[in-house]
């Protein structure tokens, strides 16, 4: 199960709801500790609230192109407990 890799890991919906977070990550967002995510969405942890909209173009060009996008730094807030 991803959710108990010892690694940041996170998959979103492509409307940016969670469908799963490793424990990693829901300590570094402050997300619960297990269970449901209750429709928490990854936009609301972006630093800059508008930049999920220049990630999704990034990532469209890279797979129009058969690649992944490279070198991309996702500045999140974060709340450790």
């Amino acid at each position: 199960d991803p959710q108990d890799l010892p690694i940041g890991v996170y998959l979103v919906r492509p409307d940016g709801r969670f469908v799963i977070a490793s424990q990693p990550v829901r300590q570094l967002l402050g997300l619960p500790d297990a269970g449901s995510l209750n429709g928490t969405n990854i936009s609301d942890f972006y630093a800059d609230q508008t930049y999920r909209t220049e990630l999704l173009r990034k990532s469209e060009d890279a797979f129009s192109l058969g690649r992944y996008p490279e070198e991309v730094i996702i500045h999140f807030r974060t709340s450790f407990r």
